[in-house]
C-alpha cells in the first residue's frame, strides 16, 4: 500500500459538521480516520492550519472552462481544464457539449475520450 498521508491541524468538513481543528488520515485513496489528533506513524504530514479539508466537488454539467468549450477543444485543452478545475475543489465532472452539427459534436466527443486516457486533473 502507498504511504499514508496525514493532513494535520486544519478544519475538516464531515457529515456531522465542521471539526474546527483536526487531523485526516488518507491511505490507498481513501479516508481512513478523522480525529482531533492522529499520530503520524510514518505518514507524510501536510500542515493545514487555517485551511479547510472537504470532500471534492462533482460538477454534473460543464460545457468547458477557462476560455475553452468542450465542443471545440483538443485533448490537451481538456486536460488543462481538468487540472484547473482541481484548484476550485472540483475533483470530477461531466463534460457536456452544446448543440452543434453532427461532425463538430463527434469531434468534441473524440477529444474528450482521448483526454480521459491522458489521466490528469479532475476526472471525467
Amino acid at each position: 500500500m502507498p504511504q499514508a498521508t496525514l493532513i494535520s491541524g486544519g478544519s475538516i468538513l464531515t457529515e456531522a459538521g465542521i471539526l474546527e481543528r483536526g487531523d485526516l488520515l488518507l491511505s490507498g485513496g481513501k479516508v481512513r480516520k478523522i480525529a482531533s489528533r492522529i499520530r503520524a506513524d510514518g505518514a507524510r504530514v501536510i500542515r493545514a492550519e487555517g485551511l479547510l479539508a472537504s470532500p471534492g466537488l462533482i460538477d454534473t454539467q460543464i460545457n468547458g472552462g477557462f476560455g475553452h468549450s468542450f465542443s471545440g477543444t483538443t485533448p490537451a485543452q481538456v486536460l488543462e481544464i481538468g487540472k484547473r478545475l482541481l484548484s476550485h475543489g472540483v475533483t470530477a465532472y461531466l463534460p457536456t457539449l452544446i448543440s452543434l452539427p453532427k461532425k463538430k459534436t463527434l469531434s468534441g466527443i473524440r477529444s474528450l475520450v482521448a483526454a480521459e486516457k491522458l489521466r490528469g486533473g479532475a476526472r471525467i
